[in-house]
Parts: structure tokens; C-alpha cells; sequence
């Protein structure tokens, strides 16, 4: 990310792994009727599971971080 994305402005608006991890668990933990055939965002599910405070997962709390490259914000 840094050395070949952006350097440290990309790196101040990246997600922690332990986004991912969180997300994934909370996926994974739910039943498979509710989730089969489905495509999730990180902060989505999270936000499902009640969580209100992204600045955890932020490199650089307080900034917005950035779009994943295939989400179309349109």
C-alpha cells in the first residue's frame, strides 16, 4: 500500500486487518440461510453488529478511509 499506492496519505486512510477479521467473524457466526449468496462490506457488517466507532480500525483515527477499489459510489 504505502510504496506502491499512495504512500503515507494511502496508509492514513487504510482499514487495520482487523477490520476484515471482525467483519469476517461476525459473517461467519451468523446463519448461512441469511447470508448465502450475498457480498458484504466491512463497514456494513460491523455497523449491523452495532458498531459506531470506525476510528479502531483506522491507521490514522479520524480520517476518512478509502473506498475499496471495486465499490461503485455513484
Amino acid at each position: 500500500m504505502q510504496n506502491l499506492l499512495g504512500g503515507d496519505e494511502a496508509i492514513a486512510r487504510a482499514r487495520k486487518p482487523e477490520l476484515y477479521a471482525d467483519a469476517a467473524y461476525a459473517v461467519i457466526t451468523r446463519p448461512s440461510r441469511d447470508c448465502t449468496g450475498n457480498a458484504f462490506l466491512c463497514e456494513d457488517v460491523l455497523a449491523a453488529e452495532g458498531v459506531t466507532d470506525f476510528d479502531r480500525y483506522a491507521y490514522q483515527p479520524g480520517t476518512e478511509p478509502e473506498a475499496d477499489l471495486f465499490v461503485d459510489h455513484a
